[in-house]
């Protein structure tokens, strides 16, 4: 497979039926993007501010969410923190 390489890079870019398995993002912001029917089944996402982030329309079986802020975050408009503070 073909490797590309961005680095200290301000472009914006337009992807449409890619391919980018195995791919790694470092130190970097998708600040304001739209990821829409993008496959991330075995998708690690570690140490990013996600305030404000929003998932729609999403399989989320299987998801699992660890050692978190969970400040504010709700499902369905439903408060995660008090689902939990009533365990």
């Amino acid at each position: 497979m073909e490797q590309i390489r961005v680095h200290h890079s301000t472009a914006r870019i337009e992807a449409t039926e890619f391919n980018l398995e195995g791919s790694e993002f470092t130190k970097g912001t998708l600040r304001n993007s739209h990821l829409k029917n993008i496959m991330l089944s075995g998708t690690v996402i570690d140490d990013v501010n996600a305030n404000d982030m929003k998932i729609i329309n999403a399989n989320l079986s299987g998801f699992h969410i660890t050692d978190c802020n969970i400040t504010g975050m709700t499902i369905n408009g439903i408060s995660v923190e008090e689902l939990l503070a009533g365990r």
